[in-house]
């Protein structure tokens, strides 16, 4: 693990990662349910977005393979583990299949601008020291959580605004990078807010369609976040206030529209709150399964009574 620097920054901020739909459809019952637990599990430890899914709309497929089981993505060779279904196994070959996933999630190859660095289609390796074309340079920690600048946390953000290219970056030592973080000209701006102040389409616009076919997500609001530079934020906040219970894609486009927001104007700003985990997303499309009315029996109406009793006896 790597020493921490010694400068403390007020505040958190985490990784942007892409949420990850993990298709379960076709596993029997009692492994849906070890399915559903153990991604809950993993998405701590990989640091990653796992969303169970059964509706046939998914990035990676659990599914049987033979007397194993495997992870499967169109695009990339799957990953076979032992049956049964185990944590430690699926998290090693879950761990194997989004390293890949991750780095190669958009075919341009190497990052010309900062939205391909910073956002996950593309990862390079930090600490990395990043020279801007109209922004001057800036160091990216290992984490990708912080960039250290020695322009003020406005002036960058309102030259990356303006430009955002990227005309050479290479990783630096991580002695150099603790320098840089406790030489007090440079201040820390978080990778988020970097990311909110970029034109983001060009690498959130292709998830916008393959969201909106998923009309059993719910989204709920799990942080707040910071949007005082946003021209609209006070009708943000009305509508992430919304978001304390969870809400469908329809449910929330409508309640944007109602606030004056365009909702396909501000599509790739829900998706960066989603990956900077601010909404948290939820997949239940178990189907709703019938229970039958339990008969009264003498035991219930005992406890009826009872809890009349002590009803009467508190008023």
């Amino acid at each position: 693990m790597l020493p921490l620097p010694s400068r403390r920054i007020a505040g958190a901020s985490c990784r942007a990662q892409f949420p990850c739909f993990i298709g379960i459809e076709s596993l029997s019952a009692s492994d849906l349910t070890l399915a559903r637990n153990y991604l809950q599990q993993l998405s701590a430890r990989l640091e990653a977005q796992l969303i169970p899914t059964q509706d046939g709309l998914h990035d990676i497929a659990l599914e049987y393979h033979g007397d194993s089981m495997r992870l499967f993505h169109p695009r990339h060779a799957p990953v076979i583990f032992p049956a049964p279904l185990r944590l430690p196994s699926l998290g090693e070959a879950l761990g194997q299949l989004l390293s890949t996933v991750m780095l190669n999630f958009s075919p341009s190859g190497q990052p010309e601008n900062l939205q391909e660095l910073l956002l996950p289609n593309v990862r390079v390796a930090g600490p990395l020291l990043v020279r801007g074309a109209g922004f001057g340079d800036i160091v990216i920690g290992p984490l990708y959580r912080y960039a250290w600048t020695m322009l003020s946390r406005d002036e960058l953000l309102t030259a990356i605004s303006r430009s955002s290219g990227i005309s050479e970056y290479q990783p630096i030592a991580f002695d150099e990078y603790r320098q840089i973080v406790n030489d007090r000209a440079h201040r820390p701006v978080s990778i988020e807010e970097i990311c909110w102040a970029l034109d983001t389409d060009a690498v959130l616009g292709p998830h916008r369609a393959h969201w909106a076919q998923r009309k059993t997500l719910t989204l709920c609001l799990s942080s707040w976040p910071n949007l005082s530079r946003q021209p609209d934020h006070e009708a943000w906040l009305r509508v992430l206030s919304r978001l304390s219970k969870p809400l469908t894609v329809a449910e929330l486009e409508s309640k944007m529209t109602q606030a004056g927001i365009n909702f396909k104007e501000s599509a790739n700003k829900l998706i960066l709150l989603v990956i900077f985990r601010h909404l948290r997303l939820s997949y239940d499309d178990t189907p709703t399964r019938y229970q039958p009315a339990q008969p009264v029996t003498t035991h219930t109406r005992v406890i009826a009574r009872l809890r009349q009793h002590l009803r009467a006896m508190i008023s």
